[in-house]
C-alpha cells in the first residue's frame, strides 16, 4: 500500500517544487531510466539537488498549462467513452476520482507520485489514470496499441508507488483526436525500474555524484545556461586533467568520421526515397520505413525496428480496419435493403389497392350497365309499333280455288291490297270483260 505524503490540493507552487526534490515522481522515472526526451539522468539529478532549474521556453510552458486546463476535460471524456464501450460489453461503469495527493512507495520512499486520478473497477479494483495532451506534430507516437515509452515508464511507476495491478491512459492530439489505453502492470519491468531508480537516488543523489553525461540535447542547453559567459584570465595557463586529452582526441575522430557518415547517410536516404516514391509506409526486413507527409507539406524519412510482434499487430489493425470497413458497408447495405423491402412493401400494397378499386369500379359499372340495359329493354318495350303486315301469305290450294267461284271474296281481296295470286290477272280480264258487256 502507497503511504500519503500530503495533500497537494491547496498547495502553492513553492512548496510543490521542494517536496518534488524529496524524491523520483512519475514524470522523472523515464528520465532516470535515459527514455526521456525531454530529459536526461544528469538533469534530474541536478534538478534534485537544487542546482539546475531549466528555463523552459513559452511554447513549452504554454503547453505545459493547457495540459493542465484539458486534464479534467480529457479525464471527463475518458469516462463518457470507457463506460460506454463497458455498456456496450454488458460491464459495469467505472469510476474516475481525481485526488489531489502526493502518495509514497511504502518500501522505496524516495519513489513518488501524484495521480491524475484513481481508476474504481467493480471486479479489479482501484488502477492508476493518466491524462495527456500532445502536439499534433507528434501524433506518430501515439500510432498503434502501445504508448510512448515514457509514458509507458510513468505508469508502471505509478502502480509500483500505488501498488495497483492496471492503469488507463487517455491522450488528447492536435486537440481533436482523442485515444485511451489499458496497461496492464509488469512486475519484472517494475522491479527492474525499482533498481534503476534506487542506484540513482541513493549513489548520486544522496551521495552528491552526478551520473556521466549523455549526448540528449537537454543537457547541452542545461549546460549553456549553466554557464553562459566565458572568462578570460590573462596570464594565467589552464590545462585540463589528462583524461580530457582523450576525450578531446574522440571528439575530433568524431567529427571526420560524422562527416562521412553523414554523407553516406544521405546518400542511402535519398536512394531509399527514390525506392519509395509517393508510398508511405513499407517493411525492409525487420525495419519499418515511413516517409510521410506532414502539415507543412513535407516528408520526413523515419526508419524503427520493427519486430514481427509489432508487425502482427499492424496487420491486425489493418485487418481490423477492413473488418470495420466491411461491418460499415454492410451496415450501409443493411439499411438500403430495408428501405427497399420497405418501398416494395408499400408499393405491394398500393398495387393490391389499386386492383381492389378497380375491381370494384368495374362491378359498379356492369351494375350499372345491367340497369340500362333493363331501362333500354323496359322503354322499348312501351314504344313498340304494331306488327307490320306481311306481303304475302302462303293458303291452301282448295281455299283459293274457293276464292276464284266467290265473287265477293275476291272483290274484298283486291280491295284490301291482296294481287299475287296465281290466275289473279285472268279472274280480274274476266271481271271486267262481264263489266263492259252488260
Amino acid at each position: 500500500m502507497a503511504r500519503l505524503i500530503a495533500n497537494t490540493a491547496n498547495m502553492n507552487e513553492v512548496e510543490w517544487l521542494e517536496l518534488r526534490t524529496k524524491g523520483i515522481g512519475g514524470s522523472d522515472a523515464s528520465a532516470v531510466a535515459g527514455a526521456n526526451k525531454y530529459a536526461s539522468p544528469v538533469m534530474v539529478y541536478m534538478d534534485k539537488i537544487g542546482m539546475y532549474k531549466p528555463d523552459k521556453p513559452d511554447n513549452v510552458k504554454e503547453a505545459a498549462r493547457f495540459g493542465n486546463v484539458l486534464e479534467p476535460i480529457v479525464r471527463d471524456e475518458f469516462k463518457r467513452r470507457i463506460n460506454e464501450e463497458r455498456a456496450e460489453q454488458g460491464l459495469k461503469p467505472l469510476k474516475v476520482v481525481h485526488r489531489k495527493a502526493l502518495f509514497a512507495h511504502d518500501e522505496h520512499d524516495f519513489m513518488r507520485t501524484n495521480l491524475d486520478g484513481i481508476v474504481y473497477d467493480p471486479i479489479l479494483g482501484k488502477g492508476v489514470f493518466e491524462a495527456k495532451t500532445a502536439h499534433y506534430m507528434l501524433r506518430d507516437e501515439w500510432d498503434g496499441e502501445d504508448v510512448p515509452n515514457q509514458y509507458y515508464i510513468q505508469v508502471q511507476h505509478n502502480m509500483a508507488v500505488m501498488g495497483y495491478q492496471f492503469a488507463y491512459l487517455a491522450v488528447l492530439i492536435g486537440g481533436n483526436t482523442y485515444k485511451h489505453y489499458y496497461i496492464e502492470r509488469d512486475q519484472e519491468f517494475i522491479d527492474y525500474l525499482i533498481m534503476i531508480e534506487k542506484n540513482f537516488w541513493e549513489n548520486h543523489v544522496l551521495q552528491r555524484i552526478p551520473p556521466a553525461f549523455s549526448g540528449h540535447d537537454e543537457e547541452k542547453k542545461m549546460l549553456n545556461e549553466q554557464y553562459p559567459d566565458s572568462e578570460q584570465r590573462e596570464g594565467y595557463i589552464v590545462n585540463l586533467p589528462n583524461n580530457c586529452i582523450q576525450i578531446v582526441e574522440q571528439i575530433d575522430a568524431y567529427k571526420s568520421v560524422i562527416k562521412v557518415m553523414q554523407e553516406n547517410q544521405t546518400a542511402l536516404e535519398n536512394e531509399l526515397k527514390a525506392t519509395l516514391g509517393t508510398t508511405e509506409m513499407a517493411f525492409a526486413g525487420s525495419h519499418k520505413v515511413t516517409w510521410k507527409t506532414a502539415v507543412n507539406g513535407n516528408r520526413t524519412l523515419r526508419i524503427k525496428l520493427d519486430s514481427q510482434e509489432e508487425r502482427n499487430k499492424f496487420y491486425e489493425r489493418l485487418l481490423k480496419n477492413v473488418h470495420g470497413e466491411i461491418k460499415t458497408i454492410t451496415k450501409e447495405y443493411e439499411t438500403i435493403e430495408k428501405e427497399l423491402s420497405k418501398q416494395r412493401k408499400a408499393d405491394e400494397k398500393a398495387r393490391k389497392d389499386a386492383e381492389k378499386a378497380a375491381e370494384k369500379a368495374l362491378k359498379a359499372a356492369q351494375k350499372e350497365l345491367k340497369a340500362l340495359e333493363k331501362a333500354a329493354i323496359a322503354a322499348a318495350k312501351k314504344t313498340e309499333t304494331p306488327d307490320i303486315v306481311p306481303e304475302f301469305v302462303i293458303i291452301e290450294k282448295s281455299i283459293l280455288d274457293s276464292y276464284d267461284s266467290d265473287s265477293e271474296k275476291l272483290s274484298c281481296l283486291e280491295a284490301a291490297g291482296v294481287d299475287n295470286w296465281p290466275g289473279y290477272d285472268d279472274a280480274m280480264e274476266m271481271m271486267n270483260n262481264e263489266s263492259e258487256e252488260n
